[in-house]
């Protein structure tokens, strides 16, 4: 009987687990919430805590969402989803030093994503633009709230941060990249 217990434990773990991602996927990000603080904590793994941080991130729980993306780093150090998450939460706090920090830590154990390496751009550009940047966030705010990309057009582990370099910078930089001088396109991004 004794032998059973952890066994059960494994397995209801991964049903809320399962549960919690499919609400979350559904957008009901307070339900998927609490499904997965419901889950026993001996079956909670780094994927799970990254989950419930992007569930409180996206309620703008900040508190929770940043001590959820802690405790996933924590279980799993290697694990590049929690850095770049915790990356798009100070981003959405506007703390663009400490996002750029985190982005280019979560690039170091995954440096091929795609979303990282724009989450990376973007987090630059706002850090080392930090005025403009700001009045950007001002506006883009607007119609999202948290400075994030819609998740249901990046489903997925990964947070993505929108732009808030300005139409004509971003415009100015694709134009330098395709004439061939990557070093001013690049010191336009950066």
């Amino acid at each position: 009987m004794k032998r059973l217990l952890p066994l059960f434990l494994l397995f209801s773990a991964s049903a809320y687990a399962q549960s919690g991602e499919e609400l979350f996927q559904k957008g009901q990000y307070a339900q998927a919430a609490a499904e997965l603080e419901s889950q026993p904590e001996v079956g909670k793994s780094a994927s799970t805590f990254n989950l419930l941080g992007m569930s409180y991130h996206l309620l703008g729980r900040f508190k929770e969402a940043h001590d959820a993306y802690e405790r996933a780093i924590k279980s799993d150090p290697d694990l590049a989803a929690p850095r770049n998450n915790l990356g798009a939460l100070f981003y959405s706090q506007r703390m663009f030093s400490d996002a750029d920090r985190e982005f280019r830590r979560a690039a170091d154990r995954d440096g091929d994503n795609t979303v990282l390496t724009a989450n990376l751009h973007w987090a630059r550009y706002a850090r080392d633009n930090a005025r403009d940047a700001r009045a950007q966030a001002d506006d883009v705010a607007a119609t999202r709230r948290l400075l994030l990309e819609p998740v249901a057009e990046r489903p997925g582990q990964f947070l993505a941060v929108a732009s808030l370099m300005p139409v004509t910078v971003m415009q100015e930089a694709a134009l330098h990249a395709t004439r061939g001088d990557i070093f001013t396109a690049r010191k336009l991004y950066e």
